[in-house]
């Protein structure tokens, strides 16, 4: 069991993702085995003031615990063990300098819905 971090920051106003891995940019594949750890945090002046949600879209039992907020800063998830396959997920936030929030797949006037949103894959 590993732990698999995903960076989240905002670049010309949209959600940029690096992970742990090495992978970056608008949307990113993060490879992970059973009964990983997945931590989703903030990147280093992120422009991002609060993690206000995630939206798992995929296998219903990918994860054995359901992605969870930790603090503002920090979302945590484990992979079920035993299971294969990949998820997709949407982020919701607050920006640092504004009280709305935001969301990588509904915030049709700022940002539209990424055509390929980051993914989780347990090959």
């Amino acid at each position: 069991m590993s732990k698999i971090t995903i960076y989240l920051s905002l670049k010309d106003g949209k959600l940029n993702y690096r992970d742990s891995e090495k992978h970056h940019g608008k949307t990113i594949n993060s490879i992970a085995k059973p009964g990983d750890k997945i931590c989703w945090t903030l990147d280093e002046n992120s422009g991002i003031k609060d993690l206000t949600g995630i939206n798992i879209k995929g296998h219903e039992n990918f994860f054995s615990k359901e992605p969870c907020k930790k603090s503002n800063e920090k979302w945590t998830a484990t992979i079920a063990k035993g299971i294969k396959g990949e998820v997709a997920y949407f982020i919701f936030y607050s920006e640092a300098d504004s009280k709305k929030s935001m969301a990588n797949k509904a915030a049709p006037l700022k940002e539209p819905a990424p055509i390929d949103p980051p993914i989780i894959k347990v090959p």
